[in-house]
C-alpha cells in the first residue's frame, strides 16, 4: 500500500539548481508579496515542491504568513484531492455556518462546523470583510480547513493554515495579499 507522504516529490540535485536559479528572478520581479530574500523564494519554492505543487503554484498554495510558509486552505484540498485519500466530502452551507464532513478510504472521518458567530469571536468580521462580502464562501473554507486538519495531518504535512496564522482568505479559500489579520483562536 503506498502512503500519502510516499506520493511526494524528491528534491533532486536538478531541481536544487533550477530552484536557485529562479529564486533571485522571482524576489527581484515583487510578484509575489512578503518574498523579501531570495532565500525566502527559495525555501517556498522546496516546500510546495516536496508537498507535490509546481514551483510557481507554490507561492499561491503557501504564501508566507508572518515570515512562515502556511497552506492556503484551496491548497489543502488540492493536496488531499490529488492523495487519492479521500472516500467522502460534503459541504452543506446554511445560513450562518457550513458544515463539513471529510472521510479518508481507511474510515477515518471528522466533521467541522464554522459559524458567523465563530467568526465574531475570531475578530474576523470587520466593515468591508470577506465576512460581510462572501459569507458563505469564507464560512465554507474555514470549515474545510479545521477537518482537513483532523482528517489529513499527514497530507497537508503539519503546515499551519494561511487563515489558522491570520491572513485574509477570498472566497475561492485563496490568500488575499496584504494584512495579516490577528486571530484570537490560535
Amino acid at each position: 500500500m503506498t502512503t500519502a507522504l510516499a506520493r511526494r516529490q524528491p528534491v533532486t540535485p536538478d531541481i536544487w539548481t533550477m530552484v536557485q536559479q529562479i529564486a533571485p528572478v522571482i524576489h527581484a520581479s515583487h510578484i509575489y508579496k512578503g518574498i523579501n530574500s531570495p532565500d525566502q523564494a527559495m525555501a517556498v519554492m522546496i516546500a510546495g515542491y516536496e508537498l507535490g505543487f509546481g514551483l510557481s503554484a507554490s507561492f499561491k498554495y503557501l504564501p508566507l504568513i508572518q515570515g512562515e510558509p502556511a497552506l492556503s486552505p484551496q491548497g489543502g484540498l488540492a493536496l488531499i484531492h490529488q492523495s487519492g485519500e479521500l472516500a467522502e466530502l460534503i459541504i452543506k452551507d446554511e445560513p450562518g455556518k457550513c458544515t463539513v464532513t471529510m472521510r479518508r478510504k481507511s474510515g477515518i472521518g471528522h466533521t467541522a462546523i464554522f459559524t458567523i458567530e465563530d467568526a465574531r469571536k475570531a475578530g474576523l468580521v470587520k466593515p468591508d470583510s470577506n465576512y460581510l462580502k462572501w459569507e458563505a464562501n469564507m464560512l465554507r473554507w474555514r470549515a474545510v480547513g479545521f477537518c482537513e486538519d483532523v482528517v489529513f495531518p499527514d497530507i497537508i504535512a503539519g503546515f499551519r493554515r494561511a487563515d489558522e496564522l491570520g491572513a485574509a482568505i477570498d472566497d475561492n479559500g485563496t490568500v488575499i495579499e496584504g494584512e495579516v489579520i490577528a486571530d484570537e483562536t490560535l
